[in-house]
C-alpha cells in the first residue's frame, strides 16, 4: 500500500507538532480517496482540532461535530469521491508509535473506529511526530506502519 499526502496536509500537521513540554495532542480526520484496486491511498484534506474536541498531553477525543460537517461538504463537492480515510493525531516523540498504555490506547481506539465503519475498505491512521510522521493500516488484524509515503 502506498500513501500519497498533499503538501497542504503536511503543512497543517507541521503547525500542530508537539515541540513544547506543555503541548496537547492535536487531532482531526483524514479525507481522501483510494485507487480502484485499493493499492494506493491519497490523503487530500484533514480537519484540525475544534472547540468541542478534548485535547490533553497524552490523549485526544474527537468530539466536535464540525469534523463531520466538513467531511460531508467535501464529499458532496467532490462528487462523492473524497471520503473519510481515518484519523490523525500528534505525539511528542521523534518517530511516533501507537500508544499502548495510558488514558487512551491508540490501537484499541482504531479498532473501535473500524468496527463502526465497515464500509471503508482500509482505514489509515496517522501519528504526527516531532521529526517524522507515521501512518498505520490494519493488515491481518494487526496495525502495520506503512513505509511508502509520497508527498505530492
Amino acid at each position: 500500500m502506498i500513501v500519497h499526502i498533499t503538501q497542504s496536509v503536511v503543512d497543517v500537521w507541521n503547525k500542530f507538532k508537539q515541540y513544547r513540554a506543555n503541548s496537547t495532542e492535536a487531532c482531526g480526520i483524514l479525507i481522501g480517496h483510494y485507487d480502484m484496486d485499493c493499492t494506493r491511498i491519497w490523503i487530500n484534506n484533514v480537519t484540525v482540532p475544534m472547540k468541542a474536541d478534548i485535547r490533553k498531553k497524552t490523549y485526544f477525543f474527537l468530539k466536535d461535530n464540525g469534523h463531520q460537517k466538513i467531511l460531508n461538504s467535501i464529499f458532496k463537492s467532490s462528487g462523492n469521491k473524497l471520503l473519510l480515510l481515518g484519523t490523525w493525531h500528534t505525539h511528542p516523540e521523534k518517530s511516533p508509535t501507537p500508544s499502548m498504555y495510558g488514558e487512551v490506547n491508540d490501537v484499541a481506539e482504531w479498532k473501535k473506529i473500524i468496527a463502526s465503519n465497515k464500509a471503508i475498505p482500509d482505514f489509515c491512521f496517522a501519528i504526527v511526530g516531532t521529526q517524522e510522521n507515521s501512518i498505520y493500516i490494519r493488515y491481518q488484524n494487526k496495525f502495520e506502519r506503512l513505509n511508502r509515503i509520497v508527498k505530492v
